[in-house]
C-alpha cells in the first residue's frame, strides 16, 4: 500500500514537472512580428565575394542554403555560386545596448529582478569582447553604464537599477540607438529591450526610435511582458525579434532565447555575384526552408534591414504628423492659395496699367519727412511687381474697412518707418504665414507650428512699438528746450512762422524732423496751428498739445505769446523733474518684475541645455503642456499686475 502511494506520488511529481517545464517553454512566444529569416548585413564591397549576415530562428537547418540574384531591373533570377556557410564570425564582435524598463508594471509583476538576473547571464554568455551598454528607462531615460566589455562593471550597473514611477522606454530606445551609431563603429548593432511597462512619458516616439536604429545599422531584440511597451511595428521596420512572455519566469526566459539567437542563431553565407561594381542587384536567400529578398548596389557595404532591404515599406513615406486630418487641410489650403495666386497673377496680365495714377502717385500720398529743401518725396514703396502692387491695395482695402490701415500709418510714423501702411501689412502677414508653415514642417508638431508663428507675429509689433516709443520719449525730452528756444525767436522780433522755421534748423530730431514737416505743411496752405496739432497727436505727446492750445488760446485772445512759451516750458521742466523722481523710487519694482518674468525662463532653457531628457517629459505629453501654458499665462497676468502698480501716472 505504502509503495503504491509512492509509486503514485512520484508519477504525480513527474506529471507537474512535465507541465512546469512545458510552460516554461511556452511562456515566452515568438511574436507574428518577427520574420524567421532577416538579412542584417551585406558586404558588397567584393563582387566574387559577397558576404550576406543573416539571422535564422526557424525549424530547419540553418546552413541548407541557396542564393538566387537578379540584376538591374530584371525579373530573371538565376541561382549564384555559395563559396561558404559559417556562424557570424567573432571578429569584428557585437555592440549591445541593453534597456532595462524599471517602471510599475516590471517591479509589481516582479519582473525587474528577474529581468536583471537574466540580463546578468546574458553577459556571461556573450563572446568575450562584445561591447554592452545599460540604458535604464525610468522616469527618465538615462545611460547606467557606457559601452564596455568588463561584465563586473555590468553587474554593478545592472545591480544599481531600481524600481521606478515610470518607464521612458522609446526615450531609451531613442538613447541607445543614438550610442551605437556613435560608438559601435564595424560591430554589428544591436538593442536589446525587456519591458513590462506602458511607457507614459515618451510620448508618440515611435517613428523617431525607428530613424535612431536605422540610422545605427541596429536590429532590436524585445522581451517582454503583455503590459510592456509593444514594439512589434518597430522590428517590422529595421528587423529583429520580440518575445512575449506571461509571467516573470518567462521573461527571464525570454531574455534567454534573445541571447541565444544572438551568439548561435546567425550565421553568414559568402557568394560570387558575377557582377561588377555598380550594379544593382536583388539577392532571394533561401535557409533553412524560409526566403528573403534583398536589394542593394555591388560595392558598397550596407547594415540594418531598411538598408539592405529599401523597398521594404510599412508605413507611409514623407512627415508623419502631416499624413493625417492636418496634413489634408493644410493641402487643401495651400491648394486654394495656389489658385487663388494664379487666377490673380492671371488677372494682373489682362487688366491694362494705369500710367496716369502712376504718375500722380507720389502727389497723393502725404509729404515726406524730409527737409524743407528737398526737390521730390522719397519714393518708399517696396512693392515693384504688378502683382504685388495689386495684393498691397487689396490689402489696403480690407485694412480701411477694418479700421486698421489708420492705426498702422501713425504707427509707421511715430516710430519713423518709410513705409507704406498697405505694403507693411502685406509682407508682416506674409511672413507670419510663412514662419508658421515652416515651422510645421520643421518642428512636425503642431504646438511648436503655432509657437513659432505667435512669435513671428509679436516680433514686427514689438519693434514697431519700440522704435515709436523710444522717438516719442527723445521728443518730449527736447520740448521744453525747443519751447524755450521758440520763446526767444519771438522775443528777438519773429513771426511765430517764421520762429518754428528756424527753431526746426537748429534742434536735432526728431523735434527737428518734426518741426519742418510743420513748416512744410504750412507752406502748402494748412494752417500753423493745424500742423502743430497733428504733430502733437502723431507723436502722442499730451505735454505738445497743450503747448499747441496754449498758442490758439493766444491767437485769439492776445497777450505775451514768449512769456506764456516760457511758463509752459518751465511747467514741462518740472513735471519732467518728479517723472524722473518716480521713475528712480519705481526702479526696483520694474527690475523685481523683468527678473520675475525672464528668470523662470532662462531656468528652464539652461535645464533643458543640461538635461534635456528631464525636461523633455513636459513637452511630451498633455499634462507637461498644460502646466507650461499655465505658467506662462500665470507668468504674464503677475508681470502685467506688478506693472500696473508701478506705472504712475504724473
Amino acid at each position: 500500500m505504502v509503495a503504491r502511494t509512492v509509486r503514485r506520488l512520484a508519477l504525480l511529481l513527474a506529471v507537474l514537472g512535465l507541465l512546469a517545464t512545458w510552460s516554461g517553454v511556452a511562456s515566452a512566444e515568438l511574436d507574428s512580428a518577427t520574420a524567421p529569416l532577416q538579412v542584417r548585413a551585406v558586404d558588397a564591397s567584393d563582387p566574387g565575394a559577397v558576404a550576406l549576415d543573416y539571422l535564422y530562428v526557424g525549424d530547419g537547418d540553418p546552413q541548407d542554403v541557396s542564393v538566387a540574384q537578379s540584376i538591374g531591373d530584371s525579373d530573371e533570377s538565376s541561382s549564384v555560386e555559395v563559396t561558404d556557410v559559417a556562424p557570424l564570425p567573432e571578429d569584428p564582435g557585437m555592440a549591445l545596448s541593453v534597456v532595462i524598463d524599471s517602471g510599475p508594471g516590471m517591479d509589481e509583476s516582479g519582473g525587474l529582478v528577474n529581468a536583471k538576473e537574466a540580463a546578468k547571464d546574458l553577459f556571461e554568455t556573450l563572446p568575450e569582447g562584445t561591447l554592452v551598454s545599460i540604458v535604464q528607462a525610468g522616469d527618465v531615460a538615462a545611460v547606467k553604464q557606457g559601452f564596455t566589455a568588463n561584465v563586473e562593471r555590468l553587474v554593478e550597473a545592472v545591480d544599481a537599477i531600481g524600481p521606478s514611477e515610470n518607464a521612458a522606454v522609446w526615450n531609451a530606445v531613442e538613447i541607445g540607438a543614438g550610442n551605437l551609431a556613435e560608438d559601435a563603429g564595424d560591430r554589428q548593432a544591436s538593442v536589446v529591450v525587456i519591458t513590462g511597462s506602458a511607457d507614459e512619458v515618451s510620448g508618440d516616439r515611435a517613428s523617431s526610435a525607428a530613424g535612431e536604429l536605422s540610422n545605427a545599422g541596429a536590429a532590436v531584440f524585445v522581451a517582454r511582458l503583455p503590459s510592456g511597451v509593444d514594439l512589434d511595428d518597430t522590428v517590422r521596420q529595421v528587423g529583429g525579434l520580440s518575445y512575449t512572455a506571461d509571467d516573470a519566469d518567462g521573461l527571464a526566459d525570454a531574455v534567454s532565447r534573445v541571447g541565444t539567437d544572438l551568439t548561435e542563431h546567425q550565421f553568414r553565407v559568402v557568394f560570387d555575384s558575377a557582377t561588377t561594381s555598380g550594379d544593382s542587384v536583388s539577392v532571394t536567400l533561401d535557409a533553412g526552408g524560409a526566403s528573403t529578398t534583398s536589394s542593394f548596389l555591388i560595392g558598397g557595404t550596407y547594415e540594418g534591414l531598411q538598408a539592405v532591404s529599401p523597398e521594404f515599406v510599412s508605413e507611409p513615406g514623407g512627415v508623419e504628423f502631416l499624413q493625417g486630418g492636418l496634413g489634408l487641410l493644410l493641402a487643401v489650403v495651400v491648394v486654394l492659395v495656389a489658385v487663388a495666386a494664379l487666377t490673380f497673377a492671371l488677372a494682373s496680365l489682362m487688366v491694362k496699367e494705369d500710367r496716369l495714377s502712376q504718375v500722380l502717385q507720389p502727389y497723393s500720398e502725404v509729404y515726406g519727412t524730409g527737409s524743407a529743401d528737398d526737390d521730390e518725396p522719397a519714393d518708399t514703396s517696396v512693392a515693384r511687381t504688378a502683382i504685388i502692387q495689386r495684393a498691397v491695395a487689396l490689402t489696403e482695402n480690407v485694412a480701411r474697412e477694418q479700421g486698421a490701415l489708420a492705426r498702422t500709418e501713425a504707427a509707421l510714423e511715430r516710430a519713423d518707418l518709410p513705409l507704406r501702411a498697405g505694403e507693411a501689412l502685406f509682407f508682416y502677414l506674409a511672413v507670419v504665414v510663412l514662419f508658421t508653415i515652416g515651422a510645421l514642417f520643421l518642428f512636425q508638431n503642431i504646438l511648436g507650428g503655432l509657437l513659432l508663428g505667435a512669435i513671428a507675429a509679436i516680433v514686427p509689433l514689438a519693434v514697431v512699438s519700440f522704435l515709436g516709443g523710444r522717438r516719442r520719449r527723445r521728443f518730449m525730452a527736447q520740448l521744453p528746450d525747443t519751447l524755450s528756444l521758440l520763446s526767444g525767436t519771438l522775443r528777438a522780433g519773429y513771426s511765430l512762422m517764421q520762429g518754428v522755421e528756424a527753431v526746426s534748423q537748429e534742434v536735432e530730431d526728431p523735434m527737428g524732423q518734426e518741426l519742418r514737416r510743420v513748416v512744410t505743411e504750412a507752406r502748402l496752405g494748412r494752417p500753423l496751428e493745424d500742423a502743430l496739432d497733428a504733430s502733437a497727436e502723431r507723436m502722442g505727446s499730451p505735454d505738445f498739445s497743450w503747448a499747441v492750445m496754449a498758442i490758439k488760446i493766444q491767437r485769439e485772445v492776445g497777450g505775451n505769446l514768449s512769456e506764456l512759451l516760457l511758463t509752459v516750458a518751465d511747467t514741462m521742466i518740472a513735471r519732467e523733474r518728479l517723472r524722473r523722481d518716480i521713475a528712480s523710487l519705481t526702479a526696483e519694482g520694474r527690475m523685481s518684475a523683468i527678473i520675475l518674468l525672464v528668470m523662470p525662463i532662462g531656468l528652464g532653457v539652461m535645464m533643458y541645455v543640461i538635461n534635456p531628457e528631464y525636461m523633455s517629459r513636459l513637452f511630451d505629453n498633455a499634462l507637461g503642456i498644460g502646466m507650461l501654458i499655465a505658467s506662462g499665462v500665470s507668468m504674464f497676468i503677475g508681470f502685467l499686475w506688478m506693472r500696473k502698480i508701478i506705472n504712475i501716472e504724473i
